[in-house]
């Protein structure tokens, strides 16, 4: 949600739209200007000695979307582009690594896709 924040408030992503996830809010069909979709994700993590249960890694899904009057290569650039100005927005420099998957065009959304995965650091209990 922080990172969501930020990106709403940066100059150098205004010419994206953020949103989060699971927002519920529309968005433009068919997309006209790119969009940021932000979301976390939990994966089960280790166990700490004498616990019964695992702490939990956080993991902060970042989608971009293009219109399909655009490419790929578009997409491509414009996913580097919004993961440089995450990684400059983490203040409190919570990322620990990042995994970017492939683009694709994504026929129900008629947009380029890519989803980028940031690990972040400091484990939850859940």
């Amino acid at each position: 949600m922080t990172m969501y924040q930020r990106a709403m408030r940066s100059e150098s992503l205004e010419h994206i739209i953020p949103v989060l996830e699971r927002s519920g809010k529309e968005t433009d069909f068919p997309i006209n200007k790119p969009y940021v979709s932000f979301g976390t994700e939990y994966e089960q993590g280790e166990y700490l000695l004498g616990s019964d249960s695992p702490l939990m890694n956080e993991i902060m899904t970042v989608t971009v979307s293009a219109a399909d009057t655009t490419d790929g290569e578009y997409c491509r650039a414009l996913a580097k582009e919004v993961c440089m100005n995450v990684v400059d927005l983490d203040e409190d420099k919570r990322i620990i690594s990042i995994n970017a998957g492939n683009c694709r065009y994504d026929a129900a959304r008629c947009a380029y896709t890519i989803t980028m995965k940031f690990g972040l650091s400091g484990s939850c209990e859940q």
